[in-house]
């Protein structure tokens, strides 16, 4: 999205992903920030970096470049750290990560910024809240860097998860979008109403994010689980279906 006073919003394209062309286009002189969620929620699609660097390199100097990466991890198209190298170039960029996803932590609502210059971490520190991140939160994130066996061992898991749930979908006549997340983002059956699927999965105990709420109507957004539960929500979306 663009950050501006009129008509914030730049639609995502036919693949659910961002639209990095009409994004530049709805640059103008009075925008400010830029967001690029990179993997995209609640899509679950994402960009290469290939793609990133020039729309990054097409945004005007004086207008930062968010590119929000919390799910970055489960990412198989750059390596995770790839877009660090963006930021020598480009003092307006800011690269946001996150404790809540891979790490576990959400509770504890821990994360960082990687700036390209000192500017916009000095200029937060003037507005931010006090006591923003508390000591369990930083002793919670510090323990989990020490574990990156871990970190793989989740990101192996949420890839063949969300590999056996693309087919599983497609057996069912269901087009997920390519997912490089840790969930997936899908239109149910133009005849299924989204309201009697949420509750239907819902009183067979499976709890899923309604596209209505997320801005599209008719689509559900899935965490992928263990093989048991991931199994069970095909059972019963079957059902349903």
């Amino acid at each position: 999205m663009v950050a501006e006073a009129a008509d914030p919003a730049v639609a995502l394209d036919a693949a659910e992903r961002h639209d990095l062309e009409a994004l530049s286009a709805a640059v103008t002189p009075q925008t400010r920030l830029v967001i690029v969620c990179n993997p995209n929620n609640p899509t679950s699609t994402a960009l290469t970096l290939a793609e990133l660097a020039p729309f990054i390199d097409s945004v005007p100097r004086d207008v930062c470049v968010l590119v929000d990466e919390a799910y970055g991890e489960f990412n198989s198209l750059d390596p995770p750290d790839a877009s660090i190298e963006l930021l020598a170039d480009h003092a307006n960029l800011v690269l946001l990560r996150t404790f809540s996803k891979v790490h576990g932590l959400c509770g504890l609502r821990v994360g960082f910024a990687l700036c390209g210059s000192t500017e916009l971490p000095q200029a937060l520190k003037l507005i931010r809240q006090p006591f923003f991140c508390n000591v369990a939160a930083q002793a919670a994130a510090t323990e989990a860097l020490l574990h990156p066996g871990e970190v793989v061992r989740r990101v192996d898991a949420a890839r063949a998860a969300r590999a056996e749930m693309r087919e599983r979908l497609r057996a069912l006549g269901v087009a997920p979008a390519d997912s490089e997340a840790n969930f997936c983002w899908f239109d149910l059956p133009v005849l299924q109403d989204e309201a009697d699927v949420v509750r239907g999965l819902a009183e067979q105990g499976v709890l899923v994010r309604a596209g209505s709420a997320l801005g599209k109507p008719g689509a559900l957004r899935v965490s992928f689980g263990t093989r048991e539960e991931n199994a069970r929500f095909i059972e019963v979306l079957s059902s349903l279906l």
